[in-house]
């Protein structure tokens, strides 16, 4: 994977360069953040990276909130 362009100065680049040992999904990140992501939605997709072998150890993506009744 090539390393993601966080933000441009002048000449310069600032890269990030993406762990091996964690998956990123897009797609998760941003509806954790928006706070549209609900539990099943969360548990489902845990599962789906558990099960192809990947080690996911805190259950919540960062911003995740629950959503206020």
């Amino acid at each position: 994977m090539a390393p993601k362009t966080i933000r441009k100065v002048g000449k310069f680049k600032f890269l990030r360069f993406p762990n091996k040992g964690i998956r990123r999904n897009k797609k998760i990140q941003k509806l954790a953040t928006s706070g549209k992501l609900s539990y099943p939605t969360l548990e489902r997709f845990i599962n789906r990276e558990r099960s192809l072998g990947y080690p996911i150890k805190y259950s919540k993506p960062i911003g995740f909130k629950r959503k206020s009744k």
